[in-house]
């Protein structure tokens, strides 16, 4: 453990690492020990093979870990979330197998990864945002676990230049669309013509919407602003194109760039909206990255590029976004096409981020989401 000490120090820049047992005091109760000392960032449990044990069907002694270490372990996941607590561990040691979203890393190869889990939490999104230059829009929750939703003051989780909104959703999730609202943000700045552009959002659809008993899914905006012109737009729905018979193409997540009906081809080669990019599993977090570098449109899924699409398509110009809808002005024409399911975490940037970068963002942020 003082390994473990001293590698975080110099790795890390930390200035305080509490062991617990060199700093309890004498007469403490174990629960004393650790309620006095849980005011901690992140916490690091180390399972060493002290122990054997086995189930009462089972006749093989299985090396486990010390059930106080276990017990301290799981006290810290219940206060601090379970984000928060890094299990280092020999790898010859039985682990629960039931709990998931626990970060485990193998005592054979510690140091880099512990580094690594230690700097996401000690660096949360706003604090990495803070070194990336272009950013123009950021909408996160500030808790997975706040209950936002009688609250009247939304700027406190709208950060972006003169912004406001109109309406909106929360729950502990994220923002919360249910196909009634769209949230709507005044910016002057947003990208436009061909500008260069990097939005990256988390998503989880709970309803896809067919429109027919044909399974033609209807489009779903995650955001879109521009113009309704052909290419005059910018934005990311799900579903299939909502002009016939374009409509009967295979759905999935795809950019938007808006397409006038007379120049879709139904042979996939059109110089409007993307193909689709990504299936989608309902009730499942995905994140999406789109960059727009005025003669390319890229796509990431999960921190990984998954589509190149060439486009020189020229944004009309704009001052309102809409996130969960389709583009401002035309909300209520629209208004079947509103997001169903929960966004957070969305930023746009007026540059085209490195994949590197889109790589951070998202590895910044996953730890943030909430079953």
């Amino acid at each position: 453990m003082y390994e473990v000490e001293s590698y975080l120090r110099a790795e890390t820049g930390l200035d305080t690492v509490i062991i617990l047992k060199d700093s309890s005091d004498a007469g403490e109760s174990l629960m004393e020990a650790l309620e006095n000392r849980s005011d901690v960032d992140v916490v690091i449990a180390i399972w060493t093979a002290d122990d054997l044990g086995r189930s009462k069907s089972a006749r093989t002694l299985l090396p486990r870990a010390r059930q106080n270490v276990i017990f301290e372990s799981g006290y810290f996941i219940a206060k601090m979330g379970r984000t928060r607590v890094v299990i280092l561990y020999e790898e010859n040691i039985e682990l629960p197998s039931d709990l998931h979203g626990i970060v485990y890393v193998p005592l054979s190869s510690w140091k880099e990864s512990l580094r690594k889990q230690v700097l996401r939490i000690l660096k949360p999104p706003r604090e990495l945002l803070k070194g990336m230059a272009g950013l123009f829009v950021y909408l996160p929750l500030l808790s997975d676990t706040e209950d936002i939703t009688t609250n009247s003051t939304f700027n406190r989780v709208i950060f972006t230049e003169e912004s406001t909104v109109e309406t909106a959703g929360y729950n502990l999730h994220g923002l919360l669309f249910d196909g009634s609202r769209v949230l709507q943000v005044k910016n002057p700045g947003l990208p436009c013509h061909r500008q260069a552009r990097t939005y990256c959002m988390w998503l989880r659809f709970i309803d896809l919407l067919p429109t027919n008993i044909r399974g033609i899914y209807a489009p779903q905006f995650a955001f879109s602003y521009g113009g309704e012109e052909h290419g005059r737009a910018f934005g990311l729905f799900h579903g299939s194109p909502f002009f016939e018979p374009a409509m009967v193409m295979e759905p999935g997540l795809r950019v938007f760039f808006w397409c006038h009906p007379q120049r879709w081809s139904i042979g996939g080669d059109d110089d409007c909206d993307s193909g689709p990019f990504s299936a989608i599993a309902l009730d499942n977090w995905i994140h999406v990255a789109l960059t727009y570098d005025g003669s390319y449109v890229k796509a990431y899924l999960d921190g990984r590029l998954v589509t190149t699409l060439a486009r020189d398509h020229g944004t009309a110009q704009s001052d309102l976004v809409n996130i969960g809808g389709f583009l401002p002005g035309r909300e209520v024409d629209y208004k079947g096409y509103n997001f169903h399911g929960y966004i957070r975490e969305f930023m746009g940037f007026r540059r085209e981020l490195a994949p590197s970068e889109i790589a951070e963002v998202f590895h910044a942020t996953k730890y943030l989401l909430s079953d």
